[in-house]
């Protein structure tokens, strides 16, 4: 028996961490293995996946699943509705178009987000099927580097120390103020 169910992705969203899973009581389907990256590599391209099995032990051999969004949100808030879904091995398709579950057999659906900034390293959030995750880190990039002040070599400069202030146990505070050797 299939049944038809439209999803509601972020009025029922359940929140929970990666590596958990997920289940959709409506539709008998476990989901887990939540896993976003950019495609191809520098693109604005970004591909949210997991796996779904369908093992409601009530209902016939499949079920049909028709997701109405996926969406990720940004660092900004920025909200990105997902473009096509494709799993069950069809081609990517219309969010509308659902996909078939067929019992005890794991089904990969993979969300596609176009729009998301190259400087983006990790999703605020990412809702999907119903599941909900905070702070999803892109698979396969790397933070931006952090700005590391360059050592300075104190025998090259003369050090003045003015509006010292004697602190707890034992410490003094100063300001420095250092001007290059001549």
């Amino acid at each position: 028996m299939k049944k038809m169910i439209l999803a509601a992705a972020l009025a029922s969203a359940t929140t929970a961490a990666n590596g958990q899973t997920y289940t959709n009581t409506q539709l008998g389907i476990t989901y887990s293995g939540l896993s976003c990256q950019r495609l191809p590599a520098q693109s604005q391209t970004v591909a949210c996946s997991m796996v779904g099995t369908f093992t409601d032990a009530d209902e016939g051999t499949s079920t049909f699943f028709r997701d109405s969004e996926g969406r990720v949100i940004l660092a900004d808030g920025t909200t990105i509705l997902g473009s096509t879904v494709e799993g069950g091995g069809q081609r990517p398709q219309s969010l509308l178009n659902g996909v078939t579950f067929t019992k005890g057999i794991p089904t990969k659906l993979t969300w596609r987000f176009e729009g998301v900034p190259t400087t983006v390293t990790t999703l605020r959030g990412v809702v999907l099927a119903g599941f909900a995750v905070q702070n999803v880190r892109l698979v396969g990039t790397t933070p931006a580097p952090s700005a590391t002040p360059a050592p300075v070599n104190v025998s090259s400069y003369n050090a003045e120390l003015t509006n010292c202030k004697a602190g707890a146990n034992g410490t003094l505070t100063c300001t420095a103020t250092l001007t290059p050797r001549r």
